[in-house]
């Protein structure tokens, strides 16, 4: 898992799923995802990014304001690079995590953790966490990808729902992958 620049929630989600932060992506690195915000320039960077990947790769993009809907520059450009992504994944920003001291003590405990126990928004980022591990579990090339990238859903996880089509829709709406 790699991220388009640094801050973008590489850490988080990685340490979520109980995958490798490889930092920011470099040209030709084998990644099952790769990491963007929710702006117009992030996901430009995200589109440099995967015209350098080996294999299409999920894209997942990080809320970068609470309840905000995604700019329609921000959805035109996702949908140009549809083609080229594994699958998008919109990932909810968890907002209390902003004045965490360690978010990432958090996030690496939410897939084990009963779900009566997390917030709102920690269970919308549990199903997104899902999507993601569920996608990159669906990659063609996923047993050639580098060990622990991503590992899979505790065996007592809510199944997630099948996965269709991707439709870039604004953040909260499920995105599918192709």
């Amino acid at each position: 898992m790699a991220g388009v620049a640094g801050g973008v929630g590489t850490s988080v989600l990685a340490a979520a799923v109980g995958g490798v932060d490889r930092g920011v992506y470099r040209a030709q690195t084998e990644v099952a995802v790769v990491v963007c915000r929710s702006t117009v320039s992030s996901v430009g960077g995200a589109a440099h990014a995967l015209q350098h990947t080996p294999s299409p790769p999920v894209l997942a993009v990080v809320d970068d304001a609470p309840g905000a809907a995604w700019g329609s520059n921000t959805r035109n450009r996702l949908r140009s690079i549809e083609p080229h992504t594994a699958a998008i994944v919109p990932i909810p920003l968890v907002t209390v995590w902003r004045d965490m001291l360690r978010p990432i003590q958090r996030a690496a405990q939410l897939l084990a953790l009963d779900p009566a126990e997390l917030s709102k928004p920690e269970r919308a980022l549990v199903r997104a966490l899902g999507q993601v591990i569920d996608a990159v579990l669906a990659l063609p090339d996923h047993a050639a990808l580098p060990e622990h990238d991503v590992r899979s859903a505790p065996a007592d996880a809510a199944p997630v729902a099948p996965v269709g089509p991707v439709v870039v829709a604004s953040p909260g709406a499920r995105v599918r992958p192709a």
